[in-house]
């Protein structure tokens, strides 16, 4: 056979392509199956060199052995072959796209690809997912929801009970913590329809009674009895948080204050966590032992600092550290959150008047980051907390610090405002004043320093 190949091969050298095509034909009735894809490979050459039409049945086989060996041959032979082969649903057609569109960047196809390869398996219930697949998946679409929603229907029909509990605990959890209100909705009333359908569910009936109310809220009086079951059930604090949350919109507030106390308790519990993904259930976890009196208003400067420029129009002076900020400092603290994490939580506290809290977080960044852009996006985070709390002295010399490392022109602006209104709360008019016209002179609209200079003057 090693001598016909070679034989062959020296035909096609010399470009005697029709010699060669019978030579093959005649060699494909008896070959071994170790020889056989070799000999279709160039079999389909010559073809290609007549420019004849190519077997569909012959490149169906042969293509993914083709794309291992020659990939931009691979891609020669499928360009040359027959329309209906690209509009293939032989799933070795379809892996070899897959294959296409990952070498060719196309991930949108590729997502669609995959999509359509695993609603067929679904709807032909075959739940057995090739290792291609899901290669794929977690290289390119790990907390796709489409995708996961599928590989959950295909794990239900597998009657693999404990594995689509963990899929299903992390897509609602990743609903939430990802999403809108309006995604979070259609994303919970796609998974209610995936549960709907299936039967044998077994304790997996559990979590589709939470999607439901969570859904469709308290209309029935057995929702009521399912709510108990869920309250029985779910210990994880992060659902508990869920349930709490469907009794506030539905106005039992007393109920979700008694709640809110039993969970407070528990030994997860974490308000970072309510903090940053159900900030509307932050007011029943933490009380602010003394009341917040606005004495000042301070708008913040237009930073380009981050992608989500924060405005804090309001910074309240309560230098008193109360017994909830020291807790919360605490937390931040001992848990290890990102750096994306923690301004994230800076921001929500400086929104929720915790600003001792914002600047603990804001800081853990600023004195273990290298990134100049991160460092600068936490200063100006931790200078928005210092001028809330009181600390201007400190202010000042974080935002004499920051200006250092600016890279861009508005990131200077941003800094010499901070700067201004530091000596403005000291009560040093005159320096306010230099750095504002500083600012001016960069910047002449620049408009709240022109505003701030006209109060003073």
């Amino acid at each position: 056979m090693k001598d016909l190949i070679e034989s062959i091969r020296q035909m096609m050298a010399e470009e005697n392509f029709t010699s060669a095509e019978s030579a093959l034909e005649t060699a494909l009735i008896s070959a071994l199956p170790i020889a056989r894809s070799e000999l279709i490979t160039l079999y389909l050459e010559t073809l290609i060199h007549q420019q004849k039409i190519l077997p569909d049945h012959l490149v169906t086989e042969v293509i993914n052995f083709l794309w291992d060996q020659n990939p931009d041959q691979a891609i020669l032979t499928f360009e040359n072959a027959s329309s209906s082969i690209k509009r293939s649903h032989d799933t070795r057609i379809l892996f070899f796209q897959m294959k296409l569109a990952e070498k060719r960047g196309h991930i949108q196809l590729l997502h669609r690809l995959i999509s359509e390869y695993q609603l067929r398996l679904y709807e032909k219930s075959i739940p057995s997912v090739p290792s291609l697949i899901t290669g794929l998946i977690q290289k390119y679409f790990r907390v796709d929801f489409q995708l996961q929603l599928q590989d959950l229907a295909l794990t239900l029909l597998r009657k693999d009970i404990a594995a689509a509990e963990k899929k299903i605990e992390k897509l609602i959890l990743e609903a939430h913590e990802k999403s809108g209100p309006k995604i979070l909705r259609e994303k919970l009333e796609s998974l209610l329809k995936i549960l709907s359908v299936q039967t044998d569910k077994g304790h997996l009936e559990i979590y589709q009674s939470l999607i439901q109310i969570m859904v469709s809220g308290l209309s029935e009086k057995k929702d009521f009895k399912r709510m108990a079951e869920l309250v029985i059930y779910f210990q994880d604090f992060r659902f508990s948080l869920m349930i709490m949350q469907t009794l506030v919109r539905q106005n039992y507030l007393d109920i979700a204050t008694d709640y809110a106390r039993e969970l407070s308790q528990a030994k997860d519990y974490d308000f970072v966590f309510v903090a940053k993904h159900f900030s509307e259930l932050k007011r029943y976890f933490v009380t602010i032992t003394k009341p917040v009196t606005r004495t000042q208003s301070w708008e913040s400067p237009d930073l380009s600092l981050s992608e989500k420029q924060e405005q804090f129009l309001y910074l309240s002076e309560n230098p008193e550290r109360s017994q909830d900020e020291v807790l919360l400092i605490k937390l931040v603290k001992n848990q290890s959150y990102g750096d994306a994490t923690l301004l994230d939580l800076a921001v929500s506290f400086i929104q929720s008047e915790l600003p001792k809290v914002a600047l603990a977080s804001a800081m853990i960044v600023h004195s273990r980051t290298t990134d100049v852009r991160i460092k600068l996006k936490a200063a100006y985070l931790a200078l928005t907390s210092l001028l809330q709390c009181g600390d201007y002295r400190q202010a000042l010399d974080l935002a004499l610090e920051s200006m250092t490392l600016v890279q861009t022109t508005d990131d200077l602006l941003s800094f010499l405002y901070c700067e201004a209104e530091a000596y403005l709360r000291l009560d040093m008019k005159k320096e306010a004043k230099q750095i504002l016209k500083k600012v001016l002179s960069i910047d002449s609209q620049y408009r709240m320093a022109r505003e701030r200079l006209e109060k003073i003057e």
